[in-house]
């Protein structure tokens, strides 16, 4: 599984947290400081050769799910971060997940 981070967070605070937090040897690219994440999503996925119908979007906000829509590829909402699960369903995600292991289990099916 290849994976990048798309974060609006400030992007030295992004990548000291991923490193803080064991992850950040997990992502091909972590890109922070972005706020427009429905321009960026596509670049990212050119650069990295993520192909769209390969490639699964988790975000918790429904600008997220916005992005992904937008960039032809599987959203999926975590609801407890920013927006809660009503907004993301309501946002078109094609799943919502309520806990880390359930997006755990549904990523490495």
């Amino acid at each position: 599984i290849q994976m990048a981070v798309l974060s609006a967070h400030h992007p030295p605070l992004l990548v000291a947290e991923a490193t803080r937090y064991g992850v950040a040897s997990y992502f091909n690219e972590i890109c922070g400081g972005v706020q427009d994440k429905r321009t960026t999503i596509e670049t990212l996925m050119g650069r990295l050769g993520f192909e769209s119908s390969q490639t699964v979007y988790v975000g918790d906000m429904v600008h997220d799910i916005d992005a992904g829509k937008r960039a032809g590829v599987h959203t999926i909402g975590v609801s407890w971060c920013y927006d809660p699960k009503e907004r993301l369903v309501t946002a078109g995600a094609d799943r919502v997940v309520e806990s880390m292991d359930e997006l755990k289990e549904f990523l490495l099916k």
